[in-house]
Parts: structure tokens; C-alpha cells; sequence
């Protein structure tokens, strides 16, 4: 036997109080939630296919920082050493040896450097477009 109106009213109810009011009721249990459902993962595919496109930039960008960051701040380094070794250099010990010369020693270290890089680059005819014209 088919219940009758007021079963069927008093459970919906009972069903809608449950859910935290009509509107939770419908997203969760009726069709808002099944759409809210798909809605949710056609963003998240629009996500994903940007994460896909923006990774590699975003993953050689972040190299090149770090590549121009370690030779730089290698070069930084070494100019820093060889002025704190000027500084130690009016006390005794192993800096004592330059003596005040420390700090332009390292500044020429730090050149020669430069230099040996730039003629390594030179040499090996490497160049920013080198790379997009090899992808061809």
C-alpha cells in the first residue's frame, strides 16, 4: 500500500531539516548535486590544463634565477672572503700573507672569473635564441 501525503510531507521535512535547510537539501542530495559535482571538476580540469601550461615557464623561469643567482652570488662570495681576509689580514695568521692586497686579489679572482665565463659562452656559441631555433 502507497503511503499517504502526510508520511510522504512529514519525511521530505524530516529529510530537509536533516540537510541543514532546502537549499542544503537540493546541492547535496537532489540535482544541484549532481551539477554541483560536475561544475567542480570542470574547474578543476580548467585548473589542471593551466598548471599544465604554466609549469614549464614557470619551472625554467625559476632555473635561469637560480642560475643567474649562484653566479652572481658566487662571485659575491669570493669578493666577500677576500675582503674579510683583509680585514684579518692586520692580525696574524694565514690572511696575513696578502696582507691589504686580499681585497683586490679577490676582486681579481672574481674578474678573471667573469672573464672565463664570458669566453666560455663565446666559445661555445651559445645564445638565447640558440635554444628556440634548435627546437625547430
Amino acid at each position: 500500500m502507497a503511503p499517504d501525503a502526510t508520511t510522504i510531507t512529514t519525511t521530505a521535512s524530516d529529510l530537509i531539516q536533516r540537510e541543514g535547510g532546502f537549499v542544503s537539501f537540493i546541492r547535496n542530495v537532489g540535482v544541484g548535486g549532481v551539477s554541483y559535482a560536475i561544475i567542480l571538476q570542470l574547474i578543476e580540469g580548467i585548473n589542471s590544463a593551466g598548471s599544465l601550461l604554466l609549469g614549464p615557464p614557470r619551472t625554467l623561469g625559476q632555473g635561469l634565477i637560480l642560475l643567474i643567482e649562484t653566479t652572481i652570488g658566487g662571485l659575491v662570495k669570493t669578493f666577500g672572503a677576500g675582503t674579510g681576509t683583509t680585514v684579518e689580514s692586520f692580525a696574524n695568521g694565514t690572511g696575513a700573507l696578502l696582507g691589504p692586497l686580499a681585497q683586490p686579489a679577490s676582486l681579481g679572482v672574481a674578474m678573471i672569473t667573469i672573464a672565463i665565463f664570458i669566453f666560455g659562452i663565446n666559445r661555445l656559441g651559445i645564445t638565447p635564441l640558440s635554444f628556440v631555433r634548435a627546437a625547430r
